[in-house]
């Protein structure tokens, strides 16, 4: 049986329709009356609009009577994608080539008119075509305007993808948003109305050998009414806390004999296991993490900050309510340890609702993030790449999925570097499989 070959750029075809899922999107009503009014034109009984994928085609549209998809097998898609313009074929019957298509014979197609569209790269991403259930021609008008009808899909496929990819990133930013970076165990979320009663009379010490530092802590939490005791090195801390009750610390992490990590593992061995420590930081890198939570240390807080952001992390630890949830721990992780919503959990603030919302964006957002990563690796866009892998990278994060956290950043690098890796391939490719068992359990504990 005679078959039709797969055009030489296959694999980036495939790659480009991948996103292009067969949804309805804003703009399907324009996608109907284009195929209506091509039908029209060529005085023909059907009009489609289809698209590829792997091994099947599946139409955006139909005018008349056609299944939602059928087996690229079975398709006139072989010779249409492939070629270079429009294809017309007379009668069906008297073409070798669709002799053995099924739906050709099925639906008494005797002719046919089918124009390519290609992607802004020129990828070529589907067909637009007209059929009929008698042999004809057609005008070099009707021709004329199949093609730019065919151009006019184009365009609003290229607008749907970047509808699509913008309401991704969109979806993503809110998310990193919500969900800061700069977590050890859990930080808080933010509350952009805060109640400065919540900071009223608390007793909090500020540990810096640096002055203006200390002043410029100390002054903004009094004025939210705490009680502030300062410290000009870890050794004064750990002395501070030894003869008063402090109900919260902020230790620089950089300070002269004792640093606030020692002075942190101190604390926490032999004054206070409950006692909330936030680590004040230049460091911008969230590499510490694990040194941090090492030492005893909560949360962080990078340097400069926002008085907004000082006030959020300071009456967030404050108002824990329960020695267990001060007490650092090792938080429960799902799926085997895969991933865990121990960060989420605590962002919400018992809000389940919240949970649930944040584990159905990760559904529906993060695997097509993985793919456009991947597509942008198979079409050498390396710097696109590494920006992509710079927005999953908070996400992943926060998500606790610790087996990608290295992954992640090694792509993130490569990308920046602009580098060509083969081992890109593989290590994309279990980031990708990750992301699908994570949103894989997650719709089984969140399903819609």
């Amino acid at each position: 049986m005679p078959t039709g070959q797969y055009p030489k750029n296959e694999h980036e075809q495939l790659i480009a329709t991948q996103l292009l899922h067969p949804v309805t999107t804003a703009q399907q009503n324009a996608y109907n009356d284009i195929a209506r009014v091509a039908a029209d034109i060529c005085h023909s009984p059907i009009a489609l609009i289809g698209l590829r994928q792997a091994d099947r085609q599946w139409f955006k549209t139909t005018y008349g009577t056609m299944d939602a998809q059928i087996s690229t097998q079975e398709s006139v898609e072989f010779y249409t994608i492939n070629g270079n313009g429009i294809l017309l074929v007379a009668d069906t019957l008297q073409d070798k080539r669709f002799a053995h298509i099924a739906f050709i014979k099925n639906a008494c197609i005797r002719f046919y008119a089918g124009m390519p569209m290609l992607s802004e790269t020129g990828v070529p991403l589907g067909i637009l075509s007209v059929m009929d259930h008698i042999p004809r021609i057609l005008t070099s008008d009707q021709v004329f305007a199949l093609q730019a009808l065919a151009r006019q899909v184009q365009c609003l496929l290229s607008l749907d993808e970047k509808t699509a990819a913008l309401k991704r990133a969109e979806t993503l930013l809110a998310a990193s948003q919500k969900i800061t970076s700069n977590i050890v165990s859990e930080n808080p979320p933010r509350l952009r109305e805060m109640n400065a009663g919540m900071l009223w009379g608390k007793k909090i010490l500020v540990a810096d050998n640096n002055g203006i530092n200390r002043l410029l802590a100390a002054t903004i939490l009094k004025n939210y009414g705490a009680v502030v005791t300062e410290a000009v090195s870890g050794q004064d801390a750990i002395n501070v806390l030894t003869q008063t009750n402090i109900e919260l610390v902020l230790m620089d992490v950089q300070m002269p004999v004792v640093d606030g990590m020692e002075a942190a593992e101190i604390i926490r061995q032999n004054i206070s296991r409950q006692v909330p420590i936030i680590a004040l930081t230049a460091n911008q890198s969230t590499t510490g993490n694990e040194k941090y939570a090492a030492a005893g240390i909560n949360a962080y807080l990078s340097k400069p900050f926002k008085e907004e952001d000082l006030v959020e992390i300071t009456a967030f630890w404050l108002n824990k309510s329960s020695e267990a949830e001060t007490e650092i721990i090792t938080p429960a992780v799902d799926a085997g340890g895969l991933y865990s919503l121990s960060v989420i959990r605590s962002l919400s603030g018992g809000d389940e609702v919240f949970v649930e919302k944040m584990a159905r964006m990760f559904i529906d957002q993060m695997p097509a993030q993985v793919i456009t990563m991947e597509e942008k690796y198979l079409l050498a866009d390396y710097k696109s790449m590494g920006s992509m892998a710079h927005s999953i990278k908070p996400v992943i994060d926060n998500m606790s999925i610790q087996s990608l956290k290295e992954l992640i950043r090694e792509v993130e690098k490569k990308g920046k570097e602009e580098v060509s890796d083969i081992s890109l391939k593989e290590v994309i490719s279990r980031i990708k499989n990750t992301i699908h068992l994570v949103a894989a359990d997650l719709e089984n504990k969140y399903p819609e």
